[in-house]
C-alpha cells in the first residue's frame, strides 16, 4: 500500500491553480511505460523471427512474412512514440 509522508493543503489546487502529481499517478505511468517498453521489445524478436523465416521462405511464404513484418513495424511505431523512443531503420 502507498502512504504518503505529507500531505497537501487543498489550496494548491484550488486557490493557486497549482496541480501536483500523486505518488500514486506517477507510479501507474511508470508501469504504463514499462509495459510499453517490454511489448516493443517483444515486437522487435517478432521482427527479427520474420526476417529470418523470409531467407528461406518461396515466394509466396515471403509476401506473407513481409506483410507481417510491415503490420510489426507499424506497431513497433506506435509503441516508440508513447515511450518517447525513437526509431531507426
Amino acid at each position: 500500500m502507498i502512504a504518503e509522508k505529507h500531505t497537501l493543503s487543498p489550496n494548491w489546487k484550488d486557490r493557486h491553480k497549482i496541480h501536483v502529481k500523486h505518488e500514486t499517478s506517477q507510479l501507474y505511468d511508470a508501469l504504463q511505460e514499462a509495459i510499453d517498453i517490454l511489448k516493443e521489445r517483444r515486437v522487435d524478436r517478432m521482427i527479427r523471427d520474420r526476417q529470418e523465416q523470409l531467407r528461406t521462405a518461396d515466394d509466396a511464404t515471403m509476401m506473407l512474412l513481409l506483410a507481417e513484418i510491415k503490420a510489426y513495424n507499424e506497431v513497433k511505431q506506435k509503441l516508440s512514440k508513447r515511450t518517447g523512443r525513437v526509431v531507426v531503420g
